[in-house]
């Protein structure tokens, strides 16, 4: 991260000196209520997109890849019939989740399952538990492109959803 910020500092401060048609450049421009944001904000925002536009679209494709070498039904399916891809790309973001987990702090008291949670506790969010769990997907563990897996987490959820889902939508 610090290379990527170093290098991303170094590119911000090129674009406040010659703005061009980049998103970059917009950033660096933009005003909120009449204030431009902080460097610290365009640095924090520039570096978030890119972790999420390229660093999690190259692992997806990785594991989709490694999907379909290791089911080669499915591979073989997915061949026959591209109109698949949609589906094949969403049971594998939901077989194979590249977020398995995150902690997070309740802000509110929960209960789920029985479990009663309180404002303040720390949780851990198993995105990749909860695809599979057997009460939402049949046959969890088996990887189905024909399964058609809404509503699965492989890009989080609500608040914490990942901005990689804006783009692949």
């Amino acid at each position: 991260n610090c290379l990527l910020f170093s290098a991303m500092s170094r590119l911000i401060a090129e674009r406040r000196a010659h703005p061009g048609p980049d998103l970059i450049s917009q950033f660096v421009v933009a005003e909120i209520e009449g204030e431009r944001l902080q460097e610290r904000e365009v640095l924090l925002t520039t570096t978030t997109l890119i972790m999420a536009g390229i660093e999690s679209l190259g692992g997806f494709l990785a594991m989709f890849a490694l999907n379909l070498a290791d089911f080669p039904d499915a591979r073989r399916a997915l061949t026959a019939e591209p109109a698949l891809i949609g589906d094949a790309i969403e049971e594998s973001l939901r077989y194979n989740t590249s977020a398995q987990r995150f902690r997070r702090r309740l802000t509110t008291d929960a209960e789920m399952h029985g479990q009663i949670m309180r404002a303040g506790d720390y949780v851990c969010l198993a995105y990749g538990s909860a695809n599979r769990d057997e009460r939402r997907f049949p046959d969890p563990d088996v990887y189905d492109i024909s399964r058609r897996p809404r509503g699965h987490l492989g890009f989080g959820g609500g608040f914490h959803g990942c901005l990689g889902a804006m783009v692949a939508g």
